[in-house]
């Protein structure tokens, strides 16, 4: 099924997750899988340091497939986040549509040191 005609849609629902984020590796947060009728509109992406003393690295990606495969594009690539501190990637300002068959993924600088919040409409 293709994404939804926005301007046909039937019903949006609002949704947020959070995750922490425990280890260096590319971590998929939010995905929309292939042929799920869906559209996913990124209202606001947040990371949070939960580390007291250190700044931690962070790397979004927006990949073409909906397990992190595929191609990927940077939405933050390597950006400091203060100790104790968060980072707005997304906000209403510039939302990210995220379509069937697409995901979103995290890169941390070190294991434990970032929390992700995302908040997200789903639209059928």
């Amino acid at each position: 099924m293709a994404n939804p005609n926005l301007l046909g849609i039937g019903t949006v629902i609002g949704l947020s997750t959070n995750v922490g984020i425990a280890t260096t590796a590319h971590t998929v947060f939010l995905s929309n899988a292939a042929s799920s009728g869906k559209l996913l509109k990124i209202n606001n992406l947040t990371a949070i340091n939960v580390n007291g003393s250190t700044a931690v690295n962070v790397t979004i990606k927006y990949h073409n497939q909906a397990a992190g495969a595929g191609t990927s594009t940077s939405l933050a690539y390597l950006i400091p986040v203060p100790a104790a501190a968060s980072l707005i990637v997304v906000g209403k300002e510039n939302p990210v549509y995220l379509e069937e068959n697409r995901s979103l993924g995290v890169t941390a600088g070190s294991a434990n040191g970032i929390d992700i919040y995302c908040s997200y409409d789903e639209i059928l």
